[in-house]
C-alpha cells in the first residue's frame, strides 16, 4: 500500500470523523445551551414559522451562562414602519415570555428577567428574488442595545446604503404596540 494512504487512513482520518475541539477533547454542548436551544427551537416552530418568517441565523453569548441570544429572520412581506414595529415587538415579547417563564433555564440566565438588552434580533425584508425591499418599505429592523434604539431602515439600490426611516426606543415601540395605535396616525 501507498505510504501516503496509510498515513491518511490511520493518522488523519480520526481528526475528520470524530467531533473534537481544537484541544483534542470531544465537544459536548453544555446543559444551559441545550435548554435554551429547546426553548428557541420550540419558539421557531410554534411562533416564528406561522408568522411567515424564516430564521436565517442563530447564536449568542453563552460561555458559562446565557448572556445573550441572537436570532436573524427574513420576511417576504412588504411592511411599513407601523407594521414592522408590531411584528418586531411581538416576536421579542413572545421570546422573552418563553425564556422568563421557563424555570429550568432561569438559573443559567446571566440576569433574570431576561430583557431586550439580552437579545440581538433583526429582521430583513426581502423580495422573492432575494433582493432587499426598497421603494419606501422597511428593508431591515434591528435593536442597538448600546443606543437603546430600534432602527427601521429602507435600502437604496442607487447608493447601496440603508436609509433610516424611523428610530425609537424599545419602550416607545412597546407602548405603541400595546395601545394599538401609531403616532403617525
Amino acid at each position: 500500500m501507498n505510504k501516503v494512504f496509510i498515513f491518511f487512513l490511520f493518522f488523519l482520518c480520526p481528526f475528520f470523523f470524530y467531533p473534537k475541539n481544537s484541544f483534542g477533547k470531544s465537544y459536548q454542548k453544555s446543559e444551559h445551551c441545550k435548554i435554551i436551544d429547546r426553548i428557541t427551537y420550540k419558539y421557531l416552530k410554534e411562533y416564528i414559522l406561522p408568522q411567515g418568517l424564516d430564521c436565517i441565523c442563530k447564536g449568542g453569548s453563552m460561555m458559562g451562562d446565557i448572556q445573550a441570544v441572537a436570532l436573524g429572520f427574513v420576511s417576504y412581506k412588504a411592511l411599513n414602519v407601523d407594521e414592522a414595529r408590531k411584528l418586531y415587538v411581538n416576536i421579542i415579547e413572545e421570546y422573552l415570555h418563553r425564556v422568563n417563564c421557563n424555570e429550568e433555564v432561569r438559573p443559567y440566565l446571566h440576569n433574570y428577567p431576561f430583557t431586550i438588552n439580552n437579545l440581538e434580533f433583526n429582521i430583513e425584508f426581502d423580495e422573492s428574488n432575494g433582493r432587499m425591499k426598497s421603494d419606501g418599505h422597511v428593508a431591515y429592523v434591528s435593536f442597538i442595545a448600546s443606543r437603546n434604539l430600534i432602527f427601521y431602515s429602507s435600502y437604496d439600490y442607487k447608493t447601496h446604503k440603508f436609509q433610516d426611516l424611523h428610530q425609537e426606543s424599545y419602550e416607545e415601540a412597546l407602548k405603541i404596540v400595546k395601545k394599538g395605535f401609531s403616532p403617525q396616525n
